[in-house]
């Protein structure tokens, strides 16, 4: 399992490198380089993984072709289970979502595509188990651009609530 112990990532209690970095299965993000990204094989074969706060995040990223296919073919459970265990926060970075995500046909907006809807059936399963769904971009460059919008609100603690408490306040006379 990952731990943050000072400002080192561990794992099973061997360091696996500084808790800043963003760690990347060698098998992810073909295209992406840059400071802050640390190329590794990660233990059984999990995304990404990086800190936020004293939590480990663990990502498994999927386009919404893979999305499908991993759903019916039953490997998006496994990963998730393994991901729930290795790992305190565990996400499922949903790259790409089409334009019609709903699935709605464009001439009737009311006929919902079945072939989608165990899609949204399971990821509403995955938030009930402590899954968080996080909407991604198409490139693999912009990944930990976006995750870095999302580490405040995953570290926990009142940052979430305290970012949409604007919206609950009426303007001072």
């Amino acid at each position: 399992m990952f731990t943050v112990k000072g400002d080192d990532l561990l794992y099973d209690g061997v360091r696996f490198g500084p808790k800043t970095a963003l760690y990347i299965d060698h098998n992810e993000l073909k295209t992406l380089q840059g400071a802050g990204v640390i190329r590794r094989t990660m233990p059984n074969r999990i995304d990404m993984v990086f800190v936020a706060g004293d939590s480990v995040v663990g990502v498994e990223s999927k386009k919404p072709d893979d999305l499908s296919t991993s759903i019916r073919a039953g490997r998006l459970a496994r990963q998730m289970r393994t991901l729930m265990k290795e790992v305190e926060v565990p996400c499922l970075l949903m790259r790409g979502i089409p334009q019609n995500p709903w699935g709605f046909e464009s001439d009737d907006a009311t006929a919902f595509n079945e072939d989608l809807f165990h899609v949204w059936v399971d990821l509403v399963r995955l938030q009930c188990l402590g899954v968080y769904i996080l909407p991604g971009p198409v490139r693999d460059e912009d990944v930990p651009t976006w995750l870095g919008f999302y580490r405040p609100s995953l570290a926990g603690g009142r940052t979430p609530l305290a970012s949409i408490a604007r919206t609950d306040k009426k303007a001072a006379k």
